[in-house]
């Protein structure tokens, strides 16, 4: 148990250093540091780690209504007791860390020009000085001046291999610079020392590898691009864990997860915006519901931004949600492969047609109906043989039997009936005086025949299906401005490098 009677005053504050930086207690943090610069009001580095805890606590953002000037107000109050705090030594007897502690509370009050001239005299003083040159490296980095930024952690580098935090400003750094292969050396080499979990290097290489596939995506390199993005969107998952902390360096901050989210939903709508593949019919409707899929993905992370009502991109979300809700209304697998790939679609449409239609064909084969379309006509008439003693019963005013023997039929029984309706019950017709009635008429479609046409449709159903096709699918009307994106996603400087320098001094 922590109790004031048995931890030291330095370790007290170190404690307190731990739990703002690390797990966000600012709470028992604010206690512990209070208490140490309490009992030791002349220690600059305890004054410095209270600005560092309200630094962070602005970036964490607590406050319900988003409120920082409570915070922003006491890390000024802080950083101007620090200086006056030095003010009060003698100038010449300053050393190496005081020159270094007024760059920091200057850097904090944003005096950042008197900022860099204290760090560059600090290590002019103290070479090998790390806090110094990651502090000047910090500094050029809110200036912007990003490849003095780089020299600075680069030399800070050398003097401490092992400081992943400087080569994660380090990487920062040179993503800004657009020189992606040094960046990720260094990403890659925090991931596999820290078995990916240091934060800010997941967060970083979600953002070098979304760059990559903008570059590939402008040079209209559709496989580049597509691996790149889906590349991005697994540092941005994993980066997102960190919401429950467990294993990773730190808990990530409300704005940093806001900003992962919106780049993660835009990594997935890029990914399926930028792809494009030569397929047939089914692998076009199968992309067609994946897209569905990354769509419903960025949805997701888009409105979780927009249920924080002071998310600084919650705008540009709640706009990325309607557009992409639209679109969802507008669209199904189905209208993605209709109007495209016209070919394919049109040749299993006409097979699928005749195959349907040849089956019922086959199936009511033996009706009257279809019959008559499928078999030829037999001529059935009365044997002469037999109608001539016939013709004798004729009067001369009743020629029935004469005009019916000159009468031929398509089938006998039509024969019949034909003589039955004419001369009633008096004369009986035998179906032996028949021409043709037991003639069996040849079927125009077999059953070889109908089992041809089922295999024909079959086969050009699967060839429908399998046409290769250049098939481009786009994600319609759903376009986030890659300018807005770009200021979204580009969080500002990470400042890992400061709360290391100070915690390392405490050791």
């Amino acid at each position: 148990m922590i109790t004031n009677n048995y931890v030291p005053n330095d370790f007290r504050a170190y404690l307190g250093s731990i739990l703002f930086s690390v797990d966000y207690d600012f709470g028992a943090a604010e206690t512990h540091l209070t208490e140490s610069l309490s009992r030791n009001p002349s220690s600059a580095l305890f004054i410095l780690l209270l600005c560092q805890l309200y630094q962070k606590q602005i970036e964490y953002n607590t406050s319900a209504n988003g409120d920082t000037m409570n915070e922003e107000s006491k890390l000024g109050n802080y950083a101007q007791q620090g200086i006056e705090l030095l003010a009060k030594k003698p100038r010449s007897s300053w050393n190496d860390g005081d020159y270094r502690y007024q760059g920091e509370f200057q850097s904090f009050l944003s005096r950042l020009e008197e900022a860099k001239l204290s760090f560059q005299k600090a290590i002019q003083l103290n070479p090998d000085l790390v806090e110094g040159r990651t502090g000047l490296g910090i500094v050029y980095q809110k200036l912007k001046k990003w490849n003095d930024a780089l020299i600075a952690f680069e030399q800070a580098r050398r003097l401490d291999p092992n400081d992943l935090n400087t080569r994660a400003s380090m990487a920062e750094m040179l993503i800004e610079l657009d020189q992606f292969n040094p960046a990720e050396e260094h990403l890659a080499f925090i991931r596999r020392i820290t078995d990916e979990t240091h934060l800010d290097a997941l967060i970083l290489s979600g953002r070098l590898y979304a760059r990559l596939g903008d570059k590939a995506h402008e040079n209209e390199d559709a496989v580049e691009a597509e691996g790149r993005y889906r590349a991005a969107v697994e540092f941005l998952d994993k980066a997102l864990r960190a919401e429950t902390y467990g294993n990773y360096s730190r808990k990530i901050t409300p704005t940093e997860s806001h900003t992962v989210r919106y780049l993660n939903g835009y990594c997935q709508i890029k990914q399926i915006q930028a792809r494009e593949k030569k397929g047939n019919l089914v692998q076009r409707y199968q992309f067609a519901q994946e897209s569905q899929r990354y769509i419903d993905k960025a949805l997701v992370h888009f409105k979780k931004i927009t249920e924080s009502k002071y998310a600084h991109n919650g705008f540009e979300a709640r706009q990325a949600v309607n557009q992409l809700n639209q679109y969802r209304k507008q669209t199904s697998p189905v209208r993605e492969i209709s109007t495209r790939g016209l070919k394919g679609t049109l040749v299993v449409m006409m097979a699928a047609f005749i195959l349907i239609a040849t089956q019922i064909v086959f199936f009511f084969r033996e009706t009257s109906f279809v019959r008559a379309i499928t078999q030829p006509n037999v001529a059935c008439y009365i044997q002469p043989s037999r109608i001539q003693p016939l013709l004798k019963l004729d009067s001369a005013g009743d020629v029935k039997l004469t005009r019916f023997a000159r009468l031929s039929f398509n089938h006998p029984d039509s024969l019949i009936a034909r003589w039955e309706q004419l001369m009633g019950e008096n004369v009986r017709i035998e179906r032996a005086w028949i021409e043709n009635a037991d003639q069996k008429p040849e079927r125009l479609l077999t059953e070889g025949f109908y089992g041809l046409i089922t295999f024909a449709s079959l086969l050009f159903i699967i060839a429908g299906l399998v046409l290769p096709e250049l098939t481009k699918l786009k994600v319609g009307s759903i376009e986030l401005e890659k300018t807005r994106l770009e200021t979204i996603t580009t969080t500002p400087s990470l400042n890992v490098s400061s709360g290391a320098s100070a915690t390392r001094s405490l050791k």
